[in-house]
């Protein structure tokens, strides 16, 4: 038991301090967690739609929903389809207020990323990673057992 509590309690104090510093560093620019998660990978991958930022943010469709409307609102974000029922999936691009915000969210995302590994070797990363990979499609696969 001591192995379970460990791995799960590093998990949720690693998503907690994630979701905290996103807040903090964008406080200024009044973004949350989510808007700040979709305004990252609308500038960092190409011809996004809703559906995909679901899958990228791990997150629900009426959650996206809810903060790419906040984030069109604000100027940030622009459908190229104006056709409200086909929204979730069509593209969605950056404004230049947009690219401004999200080229600095990104910015800040490469300086936790590289205070977070600063003590691991490029070897240590690589095992890191590949483990959390095996871990989240074991746990994906286990899962599947109550989605049936």
């Amino acid at each position: 038991m001591d192995k379970f509590k460990e791995f799960t309690g590093a998990i949720i104090k690693i998503s907690r301090m994630i979701f905290q510093i996103k807040s903090n560093e964008m406080k200024e620019y009044n973004l949350n967690s989510i808007s700040v998660a979709c305004l990252y990978y609308l500038n960092n991958y190409e011809n996004l739609t809703s559906k995909d930022l679901v899958n990228l943010c791990c997150e629900d469709k009426a959650s996206i929903s809810r903060n790419l409307k906040s984030l069109e609102e604000r100027s940030l974000v622009e459908f190229l389809s104006t056709d409200d029922k086909k929204r979730y999936k069509t593209i969605i691009i950056l404004t230049v207020e947009g690219k401004k915000i999200a080229k600095i969210i990104t910015e800040k995302a490469f300086e936790i990323f590289a205070t977070c590994g600063k003590d691991l070797t490029e070897n240590e990363t690589k095992i890191l990673y590949k483990s959390l990979d095996i871990i989240v499609k074991n746990l994906e696969e286990y899962k599947k057992k109550y989605e049936e």
